[in-house]
């Protein structure tokens, strides 16, 4: 997810928790964005599970030059934790999946629906594909700011920083 835009840039559906599902997702997650060296502008935040510690996962990011952030707190994962509730209380209950396969197939529908019908209040009533459209448009100091707060009070304020989560 790219907190900035609450756009949920790939996902993955599994049903272990190994690093190599997270390793799936990482993989998966840039071909949007057409690019994997992010020269230090890219923080990754993540819980501290097996699975997000690994050696073959954490190396991932550092060859992208990309920021390893770890919560210490569950409550630093709040935003991702929030779509993961709404994903599967708002969406995922009210549809009739029976297999595996039909899980895959309906979390792919809800994440395109997340992100191109959903409107969010934090991106002006856009949603988050409309609102990634909308700030390309925009000059890099014409763009809203995201704040974002740790329980360590690190404070990452740049609208040009992608922050995502898994």
């Amino acid at each position: 997810m790219d907190v900035y835009s609450q756009r949920i840039i790939r996902h993955s559906v599994a049903d272990k928790m190994k690093a190599t599902n997270n390793i799936k997702a990482w993989q998966m997650a840039f071909k949007p964005r057409k690019t994997t060296n992010f020269r230090h502008g890219l923080i990754h935040h993540s819980e501290r599970g097996g699975q997000c510690v690994s050696n073959g996962y954490v190396g991932l990011p550092e060859r992208a030059n990309v920021h390893i952030s770890m919560c210490d707190q569950v409550y630093e994962n709040a935003h991702i934790e929030e779509v993961n509730g709404l994903m599967k209380n708002q969406y995922l209950i009210y549809r009739q999946i029976t297999n595996f396969a039909e899980l895959i197939k309906e979390s792919n529908r809800t994440v395109r629906t997340y992100n191109t019908q959903k409107p969010h209040s934090a991106l002006g009533k856009l949603t988050p594909c409309a609102f990634e459209k909308h700030i390309k448009e925009l000059e890099a100091d014409k763009r809203p700011r995201l704040t974002i707060w740790t329980c360590n009070q690190l404070n990452y304020s740049n609208p040009n920083q992608w922050f995502i989560q898994f």
